[in-house]
């Protein structure tokens, strides 16, 4: 078994965290009042043989529900472009 890391954003899944720049300390509440999106980045155990490129969207937003551990990235839609907060 081994541990991967995946992205998801709407109904995207990757590899590669997108659009993540810095970082900063706001606490939920303060997320909560801003306009924002939101990327989800799962640790999930996998099998030594598995492949990301022989799995479909579907098959892969499955597989991130399946994890217990996951960290929630937010960014800020009204500034430019996205900015992470």
């Amino acid at each position: 078994m081994k541990t991967i890391t995946l992205y998801r954003f709407k109904d995207l899944v990757t590899q590669k965290i997108p659009f993540l720049e810095g970082k900063s300390m706001l606490n939920s509440s303060e997320i909560d009042i801003l306009d924002t999106e939101k990327v989800i980045e799962y640790m999930i155990e996998v099998s030594d043989d598995f492949d990301f490129e022989n799995y479909d969207t579907t098959e892969l937003i499955a597989l991130c529900n399946t994890s217990n551990k996951f960290v929630e990235h937010h960014f800020v839609t009204r500034l430019n472009d996205y900015d992470v907060i």
